[in-house]
């Protein structure tokens, strides 16, 4: 659904004369004024402990735990980036690039100086053989790395992968 028709369709509900809590907290999950985590009541505690159940069971090979695991994260916590990350490595692993780049992509999106994210998308960008994608990625990952000097391991990779690749340079 674009932003617009769910603009209008946010603005029909709230005519609606008889107000429901459904209807109110339906509303706010659709503006992003709260999430699944605050009203189920999940203690930030409670998902430390499944992201570290979800790490334990990617450490030792339990791929399809850890993606149950981090499935739940970012359900109840879907604007953090560190579950996208982690849920776009699980799939890597799993060897769904696709998906991978996916979670890569939203995790981007969650924070946007971070040049990590499109490293690893062009790493699955690669692997799912959309070169054009994969150098798109890089050069994102440069740009954001060239920011800022704490993402110098994150950029030599790329140059790496820019090699690997047989790109000889980015851009």
């Amino acid at each position: 659904m674009n932003w617009s028709a769910r603009a209008a369709v946010t603005t029909t509900v709230e005519k609606v004369s008889d107000s429901s809590p459904e209807l109110e907290l339906a509303l706010r999950l659709v503006r992003g004024e709260t999430t699944l985590r605050e009203v189920r009541g999940v203690p930030h505690e409670e998902m430390d402990a499944r992201y570290r159940e979800a790490c334990g069971h990617y450490d030792v090979g339990n791929y399809d735990e850890a993606k149950c695991a981090l499935t739940f994260l970012t359900a109840h916590e879907p604007r953090e980036a560190t579950y996208w990350l982690a849920l776009g490595g699980v799939e890597q692993a799993r060897g769904d690039d696709g998906a991978a780049a996916r979670a890569f992509a939203i995790g981007a999106l969650l924070d946007c100086e971070d040049p990590t994210p499109h490293l690893y998308a062009a790493e699955s960008f690669a692997a799912l053989g959309n070169l054009s994608a994969a150098r798109h990625a890089i050069n994102a990952c440069l740009e954001l790395g060239a920011a800022n000097d704490a993402h110098s391991e994150t950029v030599a990779k790329a140059v790496e992968l820019c090699s690997r690749l047989g790109f000889g340079g980015a851009r």
